[in-house]
């Protein structure tokens, strides 16, 4: 899942494609950020001590698809996490607005 795809997914969640610009992108940007900081904890508990190190030695150097390529070839479940913690945030988010 790429940041596209999630774009898509939050826009299309929440029904805010009609929106204004500038405030389709802060609901987007804060979602994002929402979701990735999620992504980081479900990556720190499937990484073991060496590929924690290579995975943040990759993304230090601006290797992000290299990084998330490696995740997924070791820990195939890799994607279904992150799916997974992207319907999470996007019902927690939708369940407040109710």
């Amino acid at each position: 899942m790429n940041n596209a795809h999630i774009t898509q997914e939050i826009e299309e969640r929440l029904a805010i494609a009609n929106l204004p610009e500038d405030i389709k992108e802060a609901v987007v940007i804060g979602l994002t950020e929402n979701i990735l900081k999620r992504t980081l904890i479900v990556i720190a508990k499937i990484l073991t001590g060496d590929e924690a190190l290579v995975f943040t030695k990759q993304m230090e150097a601006g290797n992000i698809e290299e990084a998330l390529t490696n995740i997924t070839r070791k820990h195939p479940e890799f994607n279904a996490l992150v799916s997974q913690t992207v319907e999470e945030v996007l019902t927690e988010f939708t369940d407040k607005l109710r």
